[in-house]
Order: C-alpha cells, then sequence, then structure tokens
C-alpha cells in the first residue's frame, strides 16, 4: 500500500506477451478434426474455474491463492489501437533521438538552408526539413495474405526560421538607440503585432501582441516581480 515506502507501490501479478493484431497476422490453418481448444480463468492452487479474469484475479485476492500463468511462449494478439498506440510511442522516441523536435514536428538540424534571394543575398531565413509520421493500419484489398496492413505515413513540410533577431529587424527602420518617431512606431506595430517568433533556447514560440517604445529591457519590470527584464533573463 506505499506505506512503508515513498510512495505507492506496484505488484506484478502477470506477464503477458502480445503478438501483431489479428488483422495483420497471415490465415490460420483449419484446425484439424478433433482438435479441442479450451481457453479457461483457472486458480492453480484450488484447480476451480472463473468466468472470466476479474473474478480470478478477485478469488486469488481473497483467498491468496495464484493463478494459472500462460505458456511462457504463448503470444496473445493486440487489439489493433493498443499496437498502434506502442509503435507510434517508439517511433516517436526514435525520432526524438535523431532529431529535434518543433512544434509536432521533427526536423535534423544540420540540414538546414539557407535562405537566399535570388541575387544570392542572405535573406536572415534558414528551412528545415519538418517530418511528421505516423504507423497506421489498411485494408488489405489482396485475397492473399492478411486481412490488413501496416502502413506508415510521413508528411513533409517546411519550417522556416528567421536568423535575425526582432531587434535586428526594428533597427532596420529606426535605429532602437534613438527616440522613436510617431510614423516608425506605427509601421514597426503594423509589421511585427500578431507574428510569431521563437525563443531558439526552448524552441517556443510566442505571438508578438505590442510594442513598448516607453521602457528598455532595464527599466520594464517583470509581473509579479520585483526586477527588471534584463536581470530577470540573465
Amino acid at each position: 500500500d506505499g506505506s512503508e515506502t515513498a510512495g505507492d507501490t506496484l505488484t506484478l501479478v502477470r506477464v503477458q506477451k502480445f503478438a501483431a493484431p489479428d488483422c495483420l497476422q497471415p490465415p490460420l490453418p483449419p484446425t484439424q478434426q478433433g482438435e479441442i481448444v479450451v481457453e479457461t480463468n483457472r486458480c492453480s492452487t484450488c484447480l476451480a474455474t472463473f468466468q472470466n479474469e476479474q473474478a480470478l484475479m478477485q478469488h486469488c485476492k481473497q483467498t491468496g491463492h495464484e493463478l494459472v500463468y500462460p505458456a511462457k511462449n504463448s503470444l496473445e494478439p493486440a487489439k489493433t489501437d493498443v499496437f498502434l498506440a506502442y509503435l507510434n510511442t517508439a517511433l516517436q522516441r526514435a525520432l526524438g533521438e535523431r532529431c529535434k523536435k518543433w512544434g509536432n514536428e521533427y526536423i535534423d538540424e544540420d540540414r538546414a538552408i539557407q535562405g537566399k534571394d535570388r541575387n544570392g543575398r542572405d535573406l536572415g531565413i534558414k528551412v528545415f526539413e519538418a517530418y511528421s509520421c505516423k504507423f497506421g493500419v489498411m485494408r488489405n484489398t489482396t485475397t492473399a495474405g492478411p486481412k490488413a496492413k501496416l502502413i506508415l505515413t510521413v508528411d513533409l513540410r517546411a519550417k522556416v526560421m528567421r536568423t535575425v533577431t526582432v531587434l535586428d529587424m526594428l533597427n532596420r527602420i529606426q535605429e532602437t538607440d534613438q527616440q522613436w518617431s510617431s510614423a516608425n512606431q506605427n509601421r514597426a506595430r503594423r509589421q511585427w503585432i500578431g507574428e510569431r517568433v521563437m525563443y531558439t533556447r526552448e524552441r517556443k514560440g510566442y505571438t508578438v501582441v505590442g510594442l513598448d517604445f516607453d521602457n528598455s529591457p532595464r527599466s520594464l519590470p517583470v509581473p509579479q516581480q520585483n526586477v527588471s527584464h534584463e536581470e530577470y533573463f540573465k
């Protein structure tokens, strides 16, 4: 019950190996004449049988008996949704070991393309190939083989990252260490409010909701904190 530990405890009472779902397995040969296949929920201590596994587990819990474990090498077909959930979890883990996650996609940072215009001038952006992959099951239209087949869907997109900061872009409108004119303030707001920017250290995107021309990082306090933005991000 976890009373003598740092948390709850877990007791394994049964280990079951799973195979691919029935729909992905080749058809079984016809049962030989006279062959009988029986599956029971049986107690190995008192040999009593039960209608379902829940009743068997309740009996073993109350009496301290043990259930009959399946044969060591027996494999039970998994449910299709459970099987796909397992495969997609393993797939996401494998992608995460080789690539960086960006939103719902994965990118290879070593294969970024530097954006240039037709004259070869740097556009200040990097273009990444972004992948999203998912396993699924599709019905087999042929008469031979399994009823369904496993498919892998790969979606390829382009992710664009600016290599210049918002401050660099604002400097192109007007030097930020000067007093901004009303015209340039309105121009900057029209250009940037509503744009999506990324904090590259955390790979998180943020939407620009406003531009403050009356404060600097040193003078603007962080809400509910007794520090400035300059001190907070040091």
